[in-house]
């Protein structure tokens, strides 16, 4: 597992490391949320199947959102919304949210 400069995780954050986890500079977990990095398939006693995963920078986790393995990339300044079920891949800048997560638009950039 890597974490970058800046990262907040806060409390009852779920990371599972089992595959690989890199978090990328200035993101922030929210309270609550489920990230996993590897996979049983369709039966619960089968062998783990480890998938890495990275978080870009910037990104933005919210609430009780749950990242499932298959998403293996979530690109910079990216938003998932609260109680988001993601399970593909995030595009950079994109907000999703919903079950499954859905692109719902997309995060302008601020000013430095």
């Amino acid at each position: 597992m890597r974490i970058g400069d800046g990262v907040q995780i806060n409390r009852d954050v779920h990371l599972d490391t089992t595959g690989g986890l890199v978090i990328g500079d200035d993101t922030l977990i929210s309270e609550g949320a489920v990230i996993y990095t590897h996979d049983h398939g369709l039966h619960p006693w089968s062998v783990p199947v480890p998938m890495v995963k990275t978080i870009g920078n910037g990104v933005w986790i919210g609430l009780r959102a749950v990242i499932l393995p298959q998403c293996q990339r979530i690109g910079d300044d990216a938003v998932i919304g609260a109680g988001a079920v993601v399970t593909r891949d995030v595009p950079a800048g994109a907000i999703v949210a919903g079950n499954p997560a859905r692109i719902i638009g997309q995060r302008e950039k601020v000013a430095a």
